[in-house]
């Protein structure tokens, strides 16, 4: 590989974030946030209008679609009544468990939000939220397990 200098880096400027941050990061959530399924389906709709469309870039955004259901997408796109109450509940599931796992309580917003549900869907969430720290810690647990002995670990 040759010695790279400011040059080379100016002339290879890339505003895009890698596939695979898109793929497991920005994308990740389509199939319970409408918001983020929306923002995909609004790219990929303005990718193809474009003149010269990046042809590339389509058939990204088009497999990440084809990974996940597509009924179950439409569905949500829809308002599906079943469909959207259990992609809010694994979407604040999702929010409460992150902030249960880094600070060892919901915060106000997300608390405030997961009490508006009918009782049933809270108690949903709630043990959606507990399932989630259960798994995470989990493999938290193995992985310190497996990484002790290892040197620099």
């Amino acid at each position: 590989m040759s010695k790279k200098n400011i040059d080379d880096l100016l002339n290879n400027l890339n505003e895009y974030p890698s596939e695979y941050e898109e793929r497991y990061f920005r994308w990740v959530s389509i199939s319970y946030d409408k918001k983020k399924l929306l923002e995909l389906l609004y790219e990929l709709k303005f990718q193809k209008e474009q003149e010269v469309p990046d042809k590339t870039r389509i058939k990204f955004l088009e497999n990440i679609l084809n990974e996940s259901d597509l009924e179950h997408l439409h569905l949500l796109l829809i308002n599906d009544e079943k469909t959207s109450r259990f992609a809010l509940i694994e979407k604040w599931a999702r929010a409460g468990a992150m902030e249960v796992l880094i600070d060892g309580k919901y915060s106000i917003g997300t608390l405030n939000t997961i009490t508006q549900f009918p009782l049933a869907d809270y108690q949903l969430t709630v043990k959606r939220i507990q399932e989630l720290v259960n798994v995470i810690q989990d493999i938290t647990s193995q992985t310190t397990s497996m990484a002790s002995g290892v040197a620099g670990i």
